[in-house]
Order: structure tokens, then C-alpha cells, then sequence
């Protein structure tokens, strides 16, 4: 019988980066189909639950939000 290697408990740090970079660009991908699709649709309503997913996966990897939801500086006058 032949030893099966260990799983990581977590990943590593290269690992989280590249997780968010993929989650990112996912997340960029759905945009259009958030932008031509109606608020008040199912299908858009679908394509929103996968996008808060994959923000909630990316606070639960990294402890921080997604560069998309965060307010750059210069967003808001006089701050």
C-alpha cells in the first residue's frame, strides 16, 4: 500500500492570492449579465446570489473584502 500525502489544513499564502485573483475575476465576468439583466428578474436575482458567495468566500479565506467592495479614496467629495 502506498502513503497518501496529508491534506493542508488551509492555504497557503500563494494559494489565497491566486483564490482571490480567480474569485475576482469570476466576479468580473458576471458584471454584465448584473448590467442587462432587470433588478427585479429571477435570473438576476440568481446571478447576485453567486456573486455574494463568492464575496463571502473571499472574507472567509482572507479576513478582508474584496477590492470590489471596497470605497477608494476620492469616491466620496470631501473625504
Amino acid at each position: 500500500m502506498s502513503n497518501r500525502a496529508a491534506r493542508r489544513k488551509s492555504l497557503t499564502e500563494i494559494d489565497r492570492l491566486q483564490f482571490v485573483q480567480d474569485a475576482t475575476d469570476a466576479h468580473h465576468r458576471l458584471a454584465p449579465y448584473l448590467i442587462a439583466l432587470s433588478p427585479l428578474s429571477d435570473d438576476y436575482k440568481a446571478i447576485q446570489r453567486l456573486s455574494q458567495a463568492l464575496r463571502t468566500a473571499i472574507r472567509d479565506v482572507t479576513a478582508d473584502d474584496p477590492e470590489w467592495c471596497k470605497v477608494k479614496p476620492g469616491a466620496y467629495p470631501g473625504r
